[in-house]
């Protein structure tokens, strides 16, 4: 089964999953996935269901990030890219929701008047390296991290 990565998984997707990962779904609530048998072939459906919230979460930042990206956009075909070329939301087509305030407050979208929205690109440009900056210093990290792990556990087994 492919689930769609715009929507959370239903409780008949949960549990055709888990079916397929060797689990009896006996109930899903708002609380969590219920489990007869919770293992078969080695892997555990507990593990299965944290894999895909965490997907889950890679999947909405990235969709966040894209609708981000397409909100510069429209800024950009709209020509409000300085204060005086500034226009309100409802001029632009776009809805002021969650992708609008994290750019409003990264100080990315700008209001030049009461109502009336401008984009600044510079500091969009500054937000992208910023981002990158910090993916590529936890990409780092994770690899120090999993470099460490690996000669603790050779240090830890006998010869």
């Amino acid at each position: 089964m492919v689930v769609s990565m715009y929507h959370f998984p239903t409780a008949a997707m949960l549990r055709s999953l888990m079916k397929g990962a060797g689990a009896i779904v006996v109930g899903v609530t708002p609380k969590g996935v219920g489990f007869q048998r919770a293992h078969q072939s080695g892997f555990r459906a507990a593990d299965l269901i944290r894999g895909a919230i965490t997907m889950g979460a890679s999947a909405a930042i990235a969709i966040l990030i894209r609708k981000e990206k397409d909100l510069v956009e429209h800024f950009k075909q709209a020509g409000a890219v300085s204060p005086s070329s500034a226009r309100s939301s409802s001029d632009l087509g776009v809805h002021e929701r969650l992708a609008w305030s994290r750019l409003v407050r990264d100080a990315v979208i700008q209001e030049a008047e009461p109502g009336t929205y401008y984009l600044d690109e510079s500091a969009w440009i500054a937000l992208g390296q910023k981002r990158r900056r910090i993916a590529f210093i936890l990409t780092i990290f994770s690899v120090a991290l999993a470099v460490a792990m690996m000669i603790v556990t050779w240090m830890a087994t006998p010869r």
